[in-house]
């Protein structure tokens, strides 16, 4: 109700995120935009039973203007985080749409939503939450704008059944298409996939309208009057049955795939693919799949494109790439937030392979000696003393202490180098070593002091 999730335990927050349930976990469009439709459908039906408001007021315009006041209050009692803020602007654009007798939901309105987010917070632009919401919202907005007639749930000629089957049917056809839209997003950032995501939105997303959210808001208008227990109670259960679902889906056998990382191009191509899709009414809309497809080739074959060489900011670990294109790491201990960086990036689910595991690669006290992937010996030294010795056989020497006199190597980086360029990255190539720093892929910016 708060947005609060101190409480939460380890376990559970690795069962909702393996199975795919996490963004329950954190107030965002799917609570905001239930909290509005509770208040907002409530009010228009009771105002629909006075017969003397219901013909001579807009009802309509005065529930959603209601629903609007009590997103805000939700907003301020949540906390306003920045996906909160981002929902609440949704939300308050579709409302103020039907105050102003506009299309309430269209791509338009998420364009303008899109843009006031941007306007107050543009770095948003590379946050996940706010990619992955728009790609839902607008991949649900181009499949109610081109089969709302197969999706819409009226009363006109059809029964219960029938409305029932269709109720199940586009609730499926959400989920998946909501699915879809955010799985190359979540596999980008997040370096995993969850391959029942579908199955435990489609169990736990309507338990979360009908019972959760309704009884949270209740919650909130029974408190004044100390009563509410009578709301709290059925949605622990709800809470609990929807904890039950995550446990369960994340148990079942190969509920979490460990995707490696992809190159920028890879999301820009898939980006460009559904937009393409999504936005295009005729036919040719179909052209979209042509870079979503490139896109996801590349993906696959993004191991070929993986650094062959990784080292830490400040010279505590390293990480080789060996003849069987594993990496690794020249610790098992140290760096440890690195070290699970990179093994997100290579799409394991454990850590790097270290150099106790690896027969190519030996370390002592001193340093240590890997046989790279094409063959050539690359050297980690962290004592002076060691120096002399690792110069004279290594292609590539990498020194967390000054190096002033090295001339055997291709490749030298010693303290200096790290301290001025952070991380670096290094790949063999045919025509020699190329290497990326941190500091050259970040630039120069005015908020970044320069080292001296």
């Amino acid at each position: 109700m708060t947005g609060d999730r101190a409480g939460l335990s380890d376990p559970l927050n690795v069962a909702m995120k393996n199975s795919g349930l996490a963004h329950l976990l954190s107030i965002s469009g799917l609570h905001m935009g239930m909290v509005a439709g509770i208040l907002f459908f409530s009010l228009r039906g009771v105002l629909a039973l006075i017969e003397p408001v219901a013909l001579r007021y807009p009802i309509k315009k005065w529930s959603a203007a209601f629903a609007m006041t009590g997103a805000f209050l939700y907003l301020l009692i949540s906390g306003s985080s920045i996906p909160t803020q981002r929902s609440f602007l949704m939300t308050g654009l579709v409302l103020a749409a039907v105050m102003l007798d506009r299309t309430a939901i269209s791509m338009r309105t998420i364009m303008l939503a899109a843009s006031a987010i941007l306007l107050i917070a543009p770095e948003s632009l590379h946050s996940a939450s706010f990619q992955m919401s728009f790609a839902a919202v607008i991949a649900l907005v181009a499949l109610y704008e081109n089969f709302s007639t197969q999706l819409s749930i009226g009363t006109g000629e059809d029964g219960w059944i029938r409305r029932g089957m269709k109720y199940i049917f586009a609730t499926l056809a959400s989920s998946l298409v909501a699915g879809l839209a955010t799985a190359p997003f979540a596999a980008f950032h997040f370096n995993r996939f969850t391959v029942y995501g579908l199955l435990a939105n489609m169990l736990a997303v309507p338990l979360t309208g009908a019972v959760i959210m309704p009884c949270a808001v209740a919650a909130f208008i029974l408190m004044p009057l100390g009563l509410e227990r009578l709301a709290l109670q059925p949605m622990g259960w709800g809470v609990e049955w929807v904890m039950q679902i995550a446990y369960w889906v994340a148990g079942l056998p190969g509920a979490v795939l460990a995707v490696g990382q992809a190159p920028d191009a890879v999301l820009l191509l898939i980006v460009a693919g559904g937009l393409w899709l999504c936005l295009w009414g005729q036919n040719w809309r179909w052209a979209g799949l042509a870079p979503v497809c490139a896109g996801l080739v590349i993906w696959m074959m993004g191991a070929a494109l993986r650094p062959d060489i990784l080292i830490e900011g400040e010279g505590r670990l390293i990480a080789v790439r060996n003849a069987a294109g594993e990496l690794v790491a020249s610790s098992a201990t140290a760096a440890r937030h690195s070290a699970q960086e990179w093994a997100n990036q290579e799409g394991l689910m454990g850590r790097l392979k270290s150099v106790r595991d690896e027969a190519t690669a030996a370390c002592d006290a001193q340093g240590c000696l890997f046989t790279a992937r094409d063959g050539e010996s690359v050297a980690f030294v962290r004592d002076a003393n060691a120096l002399l010795e690792d110069c004279a056989v290594a292609r590539i020497v990498i020194a967390s202490v000054s190096v002033h006199d090295c001339k055997g190597p291709q490749l030298v980086i010693d303290a200096r180098d790290l301290y001025f360029g952070g991380g670096h990255a290094i790949w063999f190539e045919e025509d020699g070593v190329r290497m990326e720093t941190v500091a050259q892929r970040r630039g120069q910016r005015p908020w970044v002091s320069a080292r001296e």
